[in-house]
């Protein structure tokens, strides 16, 4: 089930019996869960009505007793089961019947309870329970959400506080910004609040206010790399520092999306479809990369051969012995491998 068809059944007041939210975009997720809430259960009977069970702790009994028991003064009570362990794959100490006992059980929920599975990231869709949730409820994924996305939600938080930006403008915000949602509501905030006696956010206002992401300065310093522009890759470089970033982080960082360009090369030699390059870089990266930043990579890729980008690699690697061992000082050395980078 689509996210937004989520928002669509508690707006219009026809939730189900019977959920599992799951998926990387944790700050929709919980508004959809606040939402749901107040739908759900008066504030006058929330103690009584509204039931928050610890998943990684209780057992699939514990859940069935919870659902079993009767709302008060309300049509319904609402369960919510917080990162069950049975749906990730990583359930111990509870016997094997208990689980099969709650899948079972799933089919003839009581139409007077609400229970909703909450996970934070993502599920196994092998497990059994998974299958039942959804064979017998609703499974709703919330993805990372792609740019226009980004852009469509932030455009609306802007326009419903009263502020104007132009388009150039915005996409100049989620670049500082970032693709996290959460951080991004922050920011808006904060540029709200920063604007009250002018309804109008310049691109002035957000270099000065938005602290960029180390992720997006990164991305300008490969930028001037691959144009061989070495004082404009300085000034990055000098930007990331002056925010506090460790030398030895902006060079982690570096190799990072370096090796990230140079699979992102060999993927498109490949011809692989970019939902396909961002779900081998998320296997390798071990958590989901945004589908935006594998974007910039597969552009950054146009600039870079093969033999550039592993040896850019090999450096980086060999800056973090000669750093760790003594031979050189971080930020010289760093300095000195952005300077023959852009040679």
């Amino acid at each position: 089930m689509n996210y937004m068809d989520m928002f669509d059944e508690i707006k219009n007041d026809t939730i189900g019996s019977l959920y599992l939210f799951h998926g990387p975009e944790e700050f929709v997720k919980s508004e959809a869960l606040a939402q749901m809430t107040a739908k759900l259960v008066s504030k006058d009977f929330l103690d009584l009505n509204y039931q928050v069970i610890d998943g990684t702790e209780a057992s699939g009994g514990q859940i069935i007793d919870a659902c079993e028991t009767l709302p008060f003064m309300s049509d319904r009570r609402f369960v919510l089961v917080k990162d069950y362990s049975g749906l990730t794959g990583k359930r111990v100490g509870e016997g094997k019947s208990e689980e099969e006992a709650l899948k079972d059980y799933l089919e003839r929920l009581p139409v007077t309870t609400c229970l909703l599975f909450y996970c934070h990231g993502e599920v196994n869709k092998t497990r059994a329970l998974y299958k039942a949730l959804d064979k017998h409820g609703k499974v709703v994924e919330f993805p990372l959400l792609e740019r226009k996305e980004l852009v469509k939600w932030t455009a609306r938080a802007f326009k419903k506080s009263g502020r104007e930006i132009s388009a150039a403008d915005l996409e100049l915000f989620l670049d500082r910004a970032g693709n996290n949602l959460e951080r991004i509501s922050k920011e808006v905030e904060k540029l709200v609040s920063y604007t009250r006696q002018n309804p109008v956010i310049t691109a002035e206002i957000i270099q000065d206010m938005v602290k960029p992401l180390p992720e997006h300065t990164i991305f300008q310093l490969i930028d001037s790399i691959a144009a061989r522009k070495k004082n404009d890759a300085l000034k990055f470089l000098n930007v990331l520092i002056e925010n506090g970033e460790p030398v030895m982080l902006i060079l982690a960082l570096l190799a990072r999306q370096i090796k990230a360009i140079l699979l992102c090369k060999e993927y498109q030699e490949l011809k692989l479809s970019s939902s396909t390059v961002t779900d081998r870089l998320s296997a390798i990266e071990g958590k989901k990369v945004h589908p935006y930043v594998v974007k910039k990579c597969m552009a950054f890729a146009h600039n870079f051969t093969r033999d550039q980008l592993k040896s850019a690699l090999k450096r980086c690697a060999e800056l973090d012995f000669d750093i760790k061992s003594g031979r050189i000082g971080d930020r010289m050395g760093l300095e000195l491998l952005i300077v023959k980078m852009c040679s």
